[in-house]
Protein backbone atom coordinates (compact mmCIF):
# COMPACT_ATOMS: atom_id res chain seq x y z
CA UNK A 1 0.00 0.00 0.00
CA UNK A 2 2.69 2.79 1.18
CA UNK A 3 4.61 1.13 -2.23
CA UNK A 4 1.60 2.52 -4.29
CA UNK A 5 1.19 6.10 -2.48
CA UNK A 6 4.73 6.48 -3.24
CA UNK A 7 3.93 5.65 -6.86
CA UNK A 8 1.14 8.37 -7.07
CA UNK A 9 3.08 11.07 -5.38
CA UNK A 10 5.95 10.67 -7.51
CA UNK A 11 3.89 10.51 -10.52
CA UNK A 12 1.82 13.94 -9.57
CA UNK A 13 5.21 15.64 -8.34
CA UNK A 14 6.46 14.89 -12.08
CA UNK A 15 2.87 15.40 -14.20
CA UNK A 16 3.89 19.22 -11.88
CA UNK A 17 6.75 19.39 -13.41
CA UNK A 18 6.14 18.73 -16.93
CA UNK A 19 2.87 21.52 -16.58
CA UNK A 20 5.80 23.90 -15.19
CA UNK A 21 7.86 23.06 -18.10
CA UNK A 22 5.41 23.24 -20.37
CA UNK A 23 4.05 26.27 -19.21
CA UNK A 24 7.91 28.06 -19.08
CA UNK A 25 8.12 26.72 -22.50
CA UNK A 26 4.55 28.53 -23.83
CA UNK A 27 6.00 32.23 -22.13
CA UNK A 28 8.92 31.88 -23.56
CA UNK A 29 7.79 30.95 -27.21
CA UNK A 30 5.15 34.18 -26.53
CA UNK A 31 8.12 36.61 -25.20
CA UNK A 32 9.99 35.75 -28.52
CA UNK A 33 7.09 36.37 -30.67
CA UNK A 34 6.14 39.70 -28.90
CA UNK A 35 10.36 40.33 -29.66
CA UNK A 36 10.29 39.52 -32.89
CA UNK A 37 6.78 41.49 -33.63
CA UNK A 38 8.35 44.88 -31.77
CA UNK A 39 11.59 44.52 -34.01
CA UNK A 40 9.69 44.27 -37.37
CA UNK A 41 7.43 46.89 -36.02
CA UNK A 42 10.29 49.35 -34.76
CA UNK A 43 11.97 48.66 -38.38
CA UNK A 44 9.07 49.48 -40.10
CA UNK A 45 8.19 52.51 -38.27
CA UNK A 46 12.32 53.55 -38.61
CA UNK A 47 11.96 52.69 -42.31
CA UNK A 48 8.41 55.18 -42.84
CA UNK A 49 10.06 57.75 -40.66
CA UNK A 50 13.34 57.72 -42.32
CA UNK A 51 12.89 56.82 -45.81
CA UNK A 52 15.94 57.99 -47.27
CA UNK A 53 17.96 56.23 -45.05
CA UNK A 54 21.38 54.45 -46.51
CA UNK A 55 24.63 53.50 -46.05
CA UNK A 56 27.27 55.25 -48.12
CA UNK A 57 30.76 53.30 -49.41
CA UNK A 58 33.10 55.51 -50.27
CA UNK A 59 37.15 54.48 -51.15
CA UNK A 60 39.93 56.98 -50.51
CA UNK A 61 44.16 56.31 -51.34
CA UNK A 62 46.37 58.51 -50.04
CA UNK A 63 49.46 58.41 -52.47
CA UNK A 64 52.36 59.67 -49.96
CA UNK A 65 55.57 60.21 -50.03
CA UNK A 66 56.61 57.53 -48.03
CA UNK A 67 53.90 55.16 -49.02
CA UNK A 68 50.54 54.52 -50.38
CA UNK A 69 47.06 54.18 -48.27
CA UNK A 70 43.81 53.15 -48.32
CA UNK A 71 40.74 54.34 -46.44
CA UNK A 72 37.44 52.22 -46.69
CA UNK A 73 34.73 54.63 -45.42
CA UNK A 74 31.21 53.92 -44.81
CA UNK A 75 28.41 56.03 -43.50
CA UNK A 76 25.20 56.48 -42.93
CA UNK A 77 22.73 59.28 -43.93
CA UNK A 78 19.56 60.59 -43.47
CA UNK A 79 17.48 62.77 -45.71
CA UNK A 80 21.15 64.55 -47.40
CA UNK A 81 21.88 65.57 -43.36
CA UNK A 82 24.80 65.17 -42.19
CA UNK A 83 26.57 62.04 -42.79
CA UNK A 84 27.24 59.45 -39.83
CA UNK A 85 30.81 57.70 -40.29
CA UNK A 86 30.27 54.21 -39.45
CA UNK A 87 33.78 52.89 -39.78
CA UNK A 88 36.76 53.48 -41.78
CA UNK A 89 38.68 50.34 -42.46
CA UNK A 90 42.84 50.91 -43.60
CA UNK A 91 45.54 49.55 -43.95
CA UNK A 92 49.17 50.66 -46.20
CA UNK A 93 52.03 49.36 -47.82
CA UNK A 94 55.55 50.86 -48.22
CA UNK A 95 57.49 52.12 -50.46
CA UNK A 96 55.34 55.00 -52.11
CA UNK A 97 54.46 55.25 -55.32
CA UNK A 98 57.50 57.87 -56.45
CA UNK A 99 59.72 54.73 -55.73
CA UNK A 100 58.85 53.27 -58.69
CA UNK A 101 59.47 56.50 -60.84
CA UNK A 102 60.94 54.73 -63.54
CA UNK A 103 58.74 51.25 -63.89
CA UNK A 104 54.79 53.10 -63.87
CA UNK A 105 53.08 50.01 -64.15
CA UNK A 106 54.88 48.29 -61.33
CA UNK A 107 53.65 51.48 -59.11
CA UNK A 108 50.31 51.06 -60.34
CA UNK A 109 50.37 47.25 -59.49
CA UNK A 110 51.58 48.06 -55.90
CA UNK A 111 48.11 49.06 -55.04
CA UNK A 112 46.86 45.61 -55.51
CA UNK A 113 46.43 44.37 -52.40
CA UNK A 114 44.80 47.50 -50.99
CA UNK A 115 42.26 47.14 -54.40
CA UNK A 116 41.68 43.71 -53.28
CA UNK A 117 41.01 44.91 -49.52
CA UNK A 118 38.32 46.91 -50.16
CA UNK A 119 36.55 44.57 -52.88
CA UNK A 120 36.46 42.14 -49.87
CA UNK A 121 34.93 44.86 -47.42
CA UNK A 122 32.37 46.74 -49.77
CA UNK A 123 29.09 44.46 -50.33
CA UNK A 124 28.68 43.71 -54.03
CA UNK A 125 25.57 45.04 -53.71
CA UNK A 126 27.07 48.95 -52.94
CA UNK A 127 30.46 48.14 -55.23
CA UNK A 128 29.22 49.80 -58.40
CA UNK A 129 27.67 52.93 -56.68
CA UNK A 130 30.82 52.96 -54.43
CA UNK A 131 33.10 55.67 -55.94
CA UNK A 132 37.04 55.44 -55.67
CA UNK A 133 39.82 57.96 -56.08
CA UNK A 134 43.87 58.40 -55.43
CA UNK A 135 45.30 61.72 -54.61
CA UNK A 136 48.77 61.91 -54.52
CA UNK A 137 50.65 64.19 -52.78
CA UNK A 138 53.70 66.11 -52.21
CA UNK A 139 55.72 62.82 -53.32
CA UNK A 140 54.45 62.76 -56.85
CA UNK A 141 54.47 66.70 -56.64
CA UNK A 142 58.50 66.31 -56.54
CA UNK A 143 58.45 63.73 -58.78
CA UNK A 144 58.09 65.78 -62.15
CA UNK A 145 55.23 66.19 -64.52
CA UNK A 146 55.76 63.54 -66.73
CA UNK A 147 57.09 60.41 -64.72
CA UNK A 148 54.33 61.43 -62.08
CA UNK A 149 51.48 61.50 -65.09
CA UNK A 150 52.40 58.11 -66.30
CA UNK A 151 52.12 56.86 -62.82
CA UNK A 152 48.45 58.08 -62.40
CA UNK A 153 47.73 56.62 -66.12
CA UNK A 154 48.66 53.08 -65.03
CA UNK A 155 46.73 53.92 -61.28
CA UNK A 156 43.77 54.47 -63.35
CA UNK A 157 44.29 51.29 -65.99
CA UNK A 158 44.01 49.42 -63.07
CA UNK A 159 41.15 50.97 -61.54
CA UNK A 160 39.23 50.19 -63.98
CA UNK A 161 39.40 46.83 -63.71
CA UNK A 162 37.36 46.88 -60.40
CA UNK A 163 33.52 47.24 -60.17
CA UNK A 164 33.96 50.66 -58.11
CA UNK A 165 32.54 53.95 -59.53
CA UNK A 166 35.08 56.10 -61.43
CA UNK A 167 34.58 59.49 -61.85
CA UNK A 168 36.55 62.68 -63.96
CA UNK A 169 39.74 63.19 -62.82
CA UNK A 170 39.30 60.21 -59.63
CA UNK A 171 43.48 60.04 -60.06
CA UNK A 172 45.20 63.15 -59.44
CA UNK A 173 48.38 64.93 -57.95
CA UNK A 174 46.18 66.83 -54.89
CA UNK A 175 47.24 70.82 -54.62
CA UNK A 176 48.68 71.69 -51.03
CA UNK A 177 45.80 73.92 -50.17
CA UNK A 178 43.40 71.35 -50.84
CA UNK A 179 44.80 68.67 -49.02
CA UNK A 180 45.24 71.51 -45.85
CA UNK A 181 41.61 71.87 -46.00
CA UNK A 182 40.46 68.23 -45.86
CA UNK A 183 43.27 67.56 -43.18
CA UNK A 184 41.05 70.42 -41.02
CA UNK A 185 37.43 69.02 -42.30
CA UNK A 186 38.65 65.47 -40.85
CA UNK A 187 40.31 66.76 -37.52
CA UNK A 188 37.00 68.94 -36.69
CA UNK A 189 34.22 67.07 -37.81
CA UNK A 190 35.58 63.74 -35.15
CA UNK A 191 35.44 66.60 -32.79
CA UNK A 192 32.36 67.03 -33.81
CA UNK A 193 33.22 71.23 -33.92
CA UNK A 194 31.68 71.64 -37.58
CA UNK A 195 28.66 73.37 -36.01
CA UNK A 196 30.30 76.12 -34.47
CA UNK A 197 32.95 77.27 -36.57
CA UNK A 198 34.35 79.96 -34.13
CA UNK A 199 35.29 76.68 -31.54
CA UNK A 200 37.17 74.35 -34.47
CA UNK A 201 40.79 73.73 -34.11
CA UNK A 202 44.00 74.36 -35.91
CA UNK A 203 45.21 71.29 -37.97
CA UNK A 204 48.76 71.00 -38.37
CA UNK A 205 50.31 68.25 -40.85
CA UNK A 206 53.29 67.38 -41.55
CA UNK A 207 54.26 65.02 -44.08
CA UNK A 208 57.07 63.40 -46.20
CA UNK A 209 57.30 66.18 -48.38
CA UNK A 210 55.17 68.83 -47.42
CA UNK A 211 53.07 70.59 -44.26
CA UNK A 212 49.76 72.34 -43.49
CA UNK A 213 48.38 74.59 -41.74
CA UNK A 214 44.65 75.46 -41.99
CA UNK A 215 42.28 76.96 -39.27
CA UNK A 216 39.40 79.71 -39.49
CA UNK A 217 41.18 83.04 -37.92
CA UNK A 218 39.08 84.60 -34.74
CA UNK A 219 41.01 88.37 -36.17
CA UNK A 220 39.18 89.82 -39.25
CA UNK A 221 42.66 91.52 -39.73
CA UNK A 222 44.41 87.84 -40.32
CA UNK A 223 42.66 86.85 -43.26
CA UNK A 224 42.98 90.58 -44.83
CA UNK A 225 47.05 90.13 -44.35
CA UNK A 226 47.77 87.48 -46.51
CA UNK A 227 46.93 87.39 -50.33
CA UNK A 228 44.52 85.55 -52.29
CA UNK A 229 46.59 82.43 -52.32
CA UNK A 230 45.71 81.59 -48.68
CA UNK A 231 42.20 81.92 -48.30
CA UNK A 232 39.98 79.68 -49.16
CA UNK A 233 35.90 79.35 -48.62
CA UNK A 234 34.49 75.65 -48.42
CA UNK A 235 30.22 74.17 -47.12
CA UNK A 236 30.20 71.02 -45.93
CA UNK A 237 26.61 69.75 -44.45
CA UNK A 238 25.06 73.10 -45.12
CA UNK A 239 27.66 75.04 -42.85
CA UNK A 240 30.14 77.96 -44.83
CA UNK A 241 34.15 78.54 -43.42
CA UNK A 242 36.41 80.86 -44.35
CA UNK A 243 39.57 79.59 -43.49
CA UNK A 244 43.69 80.65 -43.37
CA UNK A 245 45.43 77.61 -45.35
CA UNK A 246 48.87 77.33 -46.19
CA UNK A 247 50.63 74.31 -47.58
CA UNK A 248 54.47 74.44 -47.21
CA UNK A 249 56.00 71.97 -50.92
CA UNK A 250 59.64 70.76 -49.90
CA UNK A 251 59.20 71.66 -45.69
CA UNK A 252 57.69 67.96 -45.41
CA UNK A 253 60.24 66.09 -42.57
CA UNK A 254 61.76 63.93 -45.68
CA UNK A 255 62.08 67.05 -48.40
CA UNK A 256 64.16 68.71 -44.93
CA UNK A 257 65.99 66.22 -44.47
CA UNK A 258 67.78 66.50 -47.73
CA UNK A 259 67.61 70.14 -48.22
CA UNK A 260 69.45 71.01 -45.28
CA UNK A 261 72.27 68.18 -45.87
CA UNK A 262 75.29 69.51 -47.53
CA UNK A 263 75.92 67.98 -51.10
CA UNK A 264 78.46 68.14 -53.77
CA UNK A 265 78.84 67.89 -57.61
CA UNK A 266 81.52 65.00 -57.62
CA UNK A 267 79.14 62.55 -55.25
CA UNK A 268 76.20 63.11 -55.92
CA UNK A 269 74.79 60.52 -53.91
CA UNK A 270 76.43 61.58 -51.08
CA UNK A 271 74.89 63.63 -48.20
CA UNK A 272 76.52 65.04 -45.28
CA UNK A 273 74.92 66.81 -41.99
CA UNK A 274 75.50 68.64 -38.93
CA UNK A 275 72.70 66.92 -37.28
CA UNK A 276 74.00 63.11 -38.37
CA UNK A 277 76.41 62.09 -34.97
CA UNK A 278 80.07 61.91 -35.75
CA UNK A 279 81.21 58.33 -36.68
CA UNK A 280 77.50 57.38 -38.00
CA UNK A 281 76.92 56.11 -41.57
CA UNK A 282 73.55 55.46 -43.28
CA UNK A 283 71.43 54.84 -46.54
CA UNK A 284 68.52 56.50 -46.66
CA UNK A 285 65.99 56.20 -49.67
CA UNK A 286 64.31 59.31 -50.83
CA UNK A 287 62.47 60.27 -54.04
CA UNK A 288 63.69 57.24 -56.15
CA UNK A 289 67.48 57.52 -55.23
CA UNK A 290 69.37 56.35 -52.59
CA UNK A 291 72.02 58.49 -50.19
CA UNK A 292 74.92 57.49 -48.13
CA UNK A 293 74.65 60.12 -45.48
CA UNK A 294 77.33 60.63 -42.83
CA UNK A 295 78.35 63.53 -40.41
CA UNK A 296 79.69 66.84 -41.38
CA UNK A 297 81.49 67.15 -38.31
CA UNK A 298 80.55 69.27 -35.06
CA UNK A 299 77.17 67.59 -34.89
CA UNK A 300 75.32 68.76 -31.79
CA UNK A 301 72.16 70.66 -30.92
CA UNK A 302 73.11 74.02 -32.08
CA UNK A 303 74.50 73.54 -35.02
CA UNK A 304 71.62 71.08 -35.99
CA UNK A 305 69.01 73.26 -34.88
CA UNK A 306 70.58 76.57 -36.77
CA UNK A 307 70.26 74.70 -39.74
CA UNK A 308 66.94 73.65 -40.09
CA UNK A 309 66.08 77.04 -38.44
CA UNK A 310 67.77 79.11 -40.86
CA UNK A 311 65.95 76.83 -43.33
CA UNK A 312 62.49 77.63 -41.63
CA UNK A 313 62.67 81.36 -41.56
CA UNK A 314 63.73 81.48 -45.24
CA UNK A 315 60.92 79.21 -46.26
CA UNK A 316 57.47 80.33 -43.76
CA UNK A 317 55.49 82.62 -42.71
CA UNK A 318 54.39 83.93 -39.18
CA UNK A 319 51.19 82.83 -38.13
CA UNK A 320 50.13 85.82 -35.19
CA UNK A 321 47.23 84.74 -34.09
CA UNK A 322 47.31 81.21 -33.05
CA UNK A 323 48.13 81.88 -29.37
CA UNK A 324 44.51 81.63 -28.40
CA UNK A 325 43.52 78.46 -30.70
CA UNK A 326 43.13 74.78 -29.65
CA UNK A 327 46.04 73.25 -32.30
CA UNK A 328 45.80 69.32 -33.71
CA UNK A 329 49.41 68.12 -34.77
CA UNK A 330 49.80 64.94 -36.47
CA UNK A 331 51.55 62.85 -38.58
CA UNK A 332 55.15 63.35 -38.40
CA UNK A 333 54.59 65.47 -35.03
CA UNK A 334 52.61 63.01 -33.59
CA UNK A 335 55.19 59.94 -34.72
CA UNK A 336 58.56 61.79 -33.31
CA UNK A 337 57.01 62.80 -29.82
CA UNK A 338 55.77 58.91 -29.53
CA UNK A 339 59.92 57.99 -30.86
CA UNK A 340 60.98 59.81 -27.99
CA UNK A 341 58.07 58.95 -25.51
CA UNK A 342 56.75 62.30 -25.09
CA UNK A 343 53.53 60.66 -25.52
CA UNK A 344 52.02 57.27 -25.42
CA UNK A 345 50.12 55.38 -28.70
CA UNK A 346 47.09 57.48 -27.73
CA UNK A 347 48.28 60.68 -28.35
CA UNK A 348 48.71 63.46 -25.46
CA UNK A 349 49.22 66.89 -24.85
CA UNK A 350 52.75 68.65 -24.92
CA UNK A 351 54.54 72.13 -24.73
CA UNK A 352 56.21 73.15 -28.07
CA UNK A 353 59.44 73.20 -25.82
CA UNK A 354 59.15 69.34 -25.19
CA UNK A 355 60.26 69.41 -28.86
CA UNK A 356 63.38 71.35 -28.02
CA UNK A 357 64.48 69.39 -24.84
CA UNK A 358 63.68 65.75 -26.88
CA UNK A 359 65.93 67.15 -29.54
CA UNK A 360 68.81 67.92 -27.29
CA UNK A 361 68.59 64.68 -25.56
CA UNK A 362 68.42 62.94 -29.23
CA UNK A 363 70.97 64.97 -30.46
CA UNK A 364 73.47 63.73 -27.76
CA UNK A 365 73.11 60.41 -27.54
CA UNK A 366 74.40 58.16 -30.71
CA UNK A 367 71.15 56.31 -32.25
CA UNK A 368 72.56 53.72 -34.87
CA UNK A 369 68.72 52.44 -35.76
CA UNK A 370 67.24 56.29 -36.29
CA UNK A 371 70.29 58.52 -37.15
CA UNK A 372 67.82 61.48 -38.45
CA UNK A 373 66.29 61.48 -34.95
CA UNK A 374 68.21 64.64 -33.65
CA UNK A 375 67.60 66.20 -37.36
CA UNK A 376 64.07 65.70 -37.63
CA UNK A 377 63.41 66.99 -34.14
CA UNK A 378 65.23 69.93 -34.43
CA UNK A 379 63.21 70.97 -37.58
CA UNK A 380 59.61 69.77 -36.19
CA UNK A 381 60.95 72.24 -33.42
CA UNK A 382 61.70 75.09 -35.76
CA UNK A 383 58.67 74.83 -37.49
CA UNK A 384 56.25 75.47 -34.31
CA UNK A 385 58.60 77.85 -32.92
CA UNK A 386 60.35 79.77 -36.01
CA UNK A 387 57.55 78.94 -38.50
CA UNK A 388 54.61 79.15 -37.03
CA UNK A 389 55.84 81.89 -33.85
CA UNK A 390 54.01 79.25 -30.88
CA UNK A 391 55.65 80.77 -27.56
CA UNK A 392 57.86 77.83 -25.55
CA UNK A 393 54.90 77.12 -23.33
CA UNK A 394 52.10 77.20 -25.98
CA UNK A 395 50.34 73.52 -25.15
CA UNK A 396 49.27 71.44 -28.63
CA UNK A 397 47.49 68.32 -28.75
CA UNK A 398 49.39 65.29 -30.84
CA UNK A 399 47.12 62.58 -32.56
CA UNK A 400 47.12 60.07 -34.82
CA UNK A 401 43.64 58.69 -34.50
CA UNK A 402 40.46 60.80 -33.30
CA UNK A 403 37.59 58.14 -31.72
CA UNK A 404 39.33 55.47 -33.01
CA UNK A 405 39.80 57.08 -36.91
CA UNK A 406 42.58 57.95 -38.44
CA UNK A 407 43.37 61.58 -38.64
CA UNK A 408 44.59 62.02 -42.25
CA UNK A 409 43.12 64.58 -44.67
CA UNK A 410 41.01 61.06 -46.28
CA UNK A 411 37.83 61.69 -44.71
CA UNK A 412 37.68 65.51 -45.49
CA UNK A 413 38.60 64.27 -49.27
CA UNK A 414 36.19 61.74 -49.25
CA UNK A 415 33.21 64.00 -48.13
CA UNK A 416 33.65 65.56 -51.67
CA UNK A 417 34.41 62.61 -53.54
CA UNK A 418 30.92 61.37 -52.44
CA UNK A 419 28.85 64.46 -52.91
CA UNK A 420 30.18 64.19 -56.87
CA UNK A 421 29.27 60.67 -56.71
CA UNK A 422 25.98 61.38 -56.30
CA UNK A 423 25.74 63.57 -59.18
CA UNK A 424 27.09 61.32 -61.65
CA UNK A 425 24.54 58.88 -62.39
Amino acid sequence: MENNTCLCNSRRKLYRIQNSFTFQMKMWAAGFTVLCVMVVWLSTAYRWDHPESKVTYGIMFDAGSTGSRIHVFSFSSDNGKKMKLIQDIFNEIKPGLSAYASDPKQAADSLLPLLNLAKSEVPEVFQSSCAVALKATAGLRLLGEQPAKNILLEVEKLFKTFPFKMLKNNTEIMSGTKEGIYSWLTVNYLLDLLDTPEKTAVALDLGGGSTQITFVPSKPETLQQVGDDFKESVTLFGQRYNLYTHSYLGLGLMATRFEVSDKTETAPLQLKSVCIQENTQTSWSYSGKTYQVSSAGNSNFDNCYAATSKYVKENMKPVLELTNHDIRAFSYFYDRAVDMNLIGPEGGKVAVNSFQQAAVQACNQKNSEKPFLCLDLCYIYSVLKDGYTLEANKIIELTKKINRVEVSWALGAVFDLISKAKKVV
